[in-house]
């Protein structure tokens, strides 16, 4: 039964549409797989030269398959780069979404479906729950909307979070390690 889910979540954000709104629950539930076996969830933090903080956040799924990758980014936004770190004898590619906003409704769509990367997905949404805007910016956005500024008082906050993102990330590579 390939049964659509109930969502208005077409939402164009930055020149992209989340096509969440069309996708079927067999397909979110597919993707989540995909995201539990091949995904990272990322918080970076730094200063920047300004001596600004600037946290920003994203969903990245690696695969060499890049027909896959833009399928998913037909649905969930983001964008499909070349993994130019990534092995010499193989071509790797990467789906990255950074946008908090798309951020959100993605990880909401997919947190049902979600096994192994379900914690680091609350994790990331705690995360972007703290965001605020800055003063004197439109709703706290930063030109290409892909990080956030914040004063120094959500550091700490922040920190705590990114590290237990490293430790849940961490644990969950120990146990998959014990099953085996």
């Amino acid at each position: 039964m390939n049964s659509k889910i109930p969502m208005t979540l077409r939402v164009a954000i930055y020149d992209e549409q989340l096509a969440l709104g069309m996708i079927s629950s067999e397909d979110l539930a597919y993707i989540a797989g995909f995201f539990d076996g091949e995904g990272s969830v990322s918080i970076r933090i730094h200063h920047r030269d300004n001596g600004r903080l600037c946290v920003g956040f994203s969903l990245t799924i690696s695969n060499s398959n890049k027909n896959i990758l833009d399928w998913v980014a037909s649905y969930l936004g983001g964008k499909v780069y070349i993994n130019t770190t990534a092995s010499k004898t193989l071509v790797m590619y990467n789906w990255q979404l950074r946008n908090h906003k798309s951020l959100k409704i993605v990880l909401t769509a997919l947190l049902p479906y979600l096994r192994v990367k379900r914690n680091q997905a609350l994790l990331l949404l705690k995360a972007i729950s703290l965001l605020k805007p800055r003063p004197g910016t439109r709703k706290g956005i930063n030109r290409k909307g892909a990080s956030l500024r914040h004063p120094d008082e959500y550091f700490n906050q922040f920190c705590q979070l990114h590290q237990e993102l490293l430790e849940l990330r961490e644990s969950e590579k120990n146990r998959l390690l014990c099953k085996e």
